[in-house]
C-alpha cells in the first residue's frame, strides 16, 4: 500500500488532531482532579510521551525549507 503526500498528510493531521484531543481532555482532567493518581499518571505520559511525539510528527512531515 502507497500513499501519496496529500493522504500522508491528511494522516498526519488525523493523528495530530486525535493526540491533542487526547492530550487537552488529560490536562483538563489533571487541573480539575490534581489528587487522582490515574490523572496524574496519565498527565506525566502525555508530557513525558506524547508530545514530544507531536514534535517528531510536525517536523517529519513540515521540514524545514533551505531556501
Amino acid at each position: 500500500m502507497t500513499l501519496d503526500e496529500v493522504q500522508r498528510l491528511g494522516l498526519a493531521k488525523g493523528i495530530l488532531v486525535v493526540l491533542a484531543i487526547i492530550a487537552t481532555g488529560v490536562m483538563v482532567a489533571h487541573g480539575r482532579w490534581p489528587d487522582n493518581k490515574g490523572f496524574s499518571d496519565s498527565f506525566e505520559l502525555i508530557k513525558i510521551g506524547a508530545l514530544p511525539l507531536v514534535t517528531l510528527v510536525v517536523s517529519f512531515y513540515f521540514p524545514k525549507s533551505h531556501g
